[in-house]
């Protein structure tokens, strides 16, 4: 990363921020606005239900120049169509700053993944089925189920599609009953991950090597880790939303969202490795360079840590919108570590630069 010009106390943004910045170099860049929730009529009926709008996902395409960003309906539920025109993965081109496409889907993308060949996917959990969109046309090009009994609706809400490093495979969670690993060319099964059943993850992520898949329990929340090629899986110890660090050690947040630290600690080395603020912590992620981590919290706000120290590097902030929840619910680093995408659940979605260039 660049030196950092002014310094940021935790929550608490200085005058120095207020210094002109060109377009390009926005400290943060707005991608979607957070949204009220409204009352919607539910087709042929009298009754209403609230439509709430929330970003599920951010992932970036293989040559880095845009971003997909996943729309859900957190307020209205239910299977089939969903009737908030929202409800869609959107485009955004990085250089221009600018949604450049959106396309709608039938059910809200619990999550989307971008593949090698250009092509962009998006799982419906409540449909059970995964879409590729067509990018140019702004429409579904392809549609697959994903229950092996079409009359058996085995499910999990918060379904995950996930896609390893090197794009050669898929995890895929929350359907039949099982954690199953795809081949991302052909979507091929190649077999189920071991510990199903009741046990299916809440959340999941990859080792930056590709063979292997961490995840958390539901209840106990409990983080497990498994072999890709074997389909092993080991249990290490209690936690939530794992994600592997730069020391190729699996690091959680707590139970209680109060910390973040590794998952097995070495000897004389505190499990709470940084403890949250005032709000609690939702979602964390390691830069690519391994200096940093990104910890989302359930106001809104992204506190930036220094990982050689745990010092607090920046802490950007978030105006809450009345009656919606700005918990961060994604987060993605840009390759070359120099900016986060955020996602929340109140539909607003931004590039946060920790850092501003030094200006002469």
């Amino acid at each position: 990363m660049r030196t950092l010009s002014a310094v940021v106390l935790a929550g608490t943004w200085l005058a120095a921020l207020a210094l002109p910045v060109p377009a390009q170099e926005q400290r943060v860049t707005t991608i979607t606005e957070s949204a009220p929730p409204e009352d919607a009529p539910v087709p042929g009926k009298t009754e209403v239900r609230i439509v709430r709008r929330g970003v599920s996902n951010i992932v970036l395409s293989p040559d880095g120049k845009r971003l997909a960003v996943g729309m859900v309906n957190l307020g209205g539920g239910g299977l089939g169509t969903s009737s908030a025109d929202f409800v869609a993965v959107h485009l955004y081109d990085i250089a221009t700053g600018r949604v450049t496409g959106k396309v709608p889907l039938d059910g809200s993308p619990s999550d989307i993944a971008w593949l090698p060949d250009g092509t962009l996917w998006a799982l419906e959990a409540m449909n059970t089925t995964v879409r590729r969109l067509d990018l140019e046309k702004n429409e579904v090009a392809e549609t697959r189920s994903l229950v092996k009994d079409p009359t058996v609706r085995s499910f999990n809400t918060s379904a995950r599609l996930s896609a390893s490093p090197d794009k050669v495979h898929l995890v895929l969670s929350g359907f039949n009953q099982e954690i199953a690993v795809y081949d991302a060319r052909d979507w091929k099964r190649l077999r189920a991950l071991d510990g199903a059943g009741k046990r299916l993850p809440l959340d999941g992520a990859w080792s930056r090597d590709g063979k292997s898949w961490m995840a958390a329990s539901g209840e106990p929340s409990e983080v497990l880790r498994w072999d890709i090629e074997t389909g092993a899986m080991k249990r290490l110890g209690n936690g939530r939303a794992p994600v592997e660090g730069p020391d190729g050690r699996v690091w959680a947040l707590t139970a209680d969202g109060k910390a973040f630290g590794p998952v097995e600690p070495k000897q004389d080395e505190k499990l709470e490795w940084a403890t949250a603020p005032a709000s609690k912590f939702a979602v964390a992620r390691f830069s690519p360079d391994g200096k940093y981590v990104a910890l989302g919290l359930e106001d809104g706000a992204v506190r930036v840590l220094d990982v050689a120290s745990a010092a607090l590097f920046a802490h950007l902030g978030h105006t809450q919108v009345k009656d919606t929840s700005p918990r961060v619910s994604c987060l993605l680093w840009s390759p070359d570590s120099t900016w986060v995408a955020v996602g929340r659940s109140d539909g607003s979605s931004e590039i946060l630069r920790p850092e501003v260039p030094d200006r002469k």
